[in-house]
């Protein structure tokens, strides 16, 4: 998540367990960062469809700060 934080890129990630409790940590700090995505496991068509239908609704500056589940 640093890596992506560094980089300004969102976040896309199938380990909602893990993500859920470090996105609780920087809300915690008050810290910025891009976004999270956490997305179920599906085939990679079908996640493809999902993300960019998610995608195509929001800006780069409304997902800032915020988690996404598709």
């Amino acid at each position: 998540m640093d890596y992506a934080m560094k980089g300004r890129c969102i976040f896309l990630t199938h380990n909602r367990a893990h993500f859920e409790g470090l996105y609780s940590e920087h809300v915690a700090k008050g810290l910025d960062h891009p976004g999270v995505i956490i997305v179920t496991r599906r085939n990679v068509y079908e996640l493809a469809k999902r993300v960019s239908r998610v995608l195509s609704g929001y800006t780069k500056e409304s997902i800032k700060n915020q988690m996404l589940y598709v």
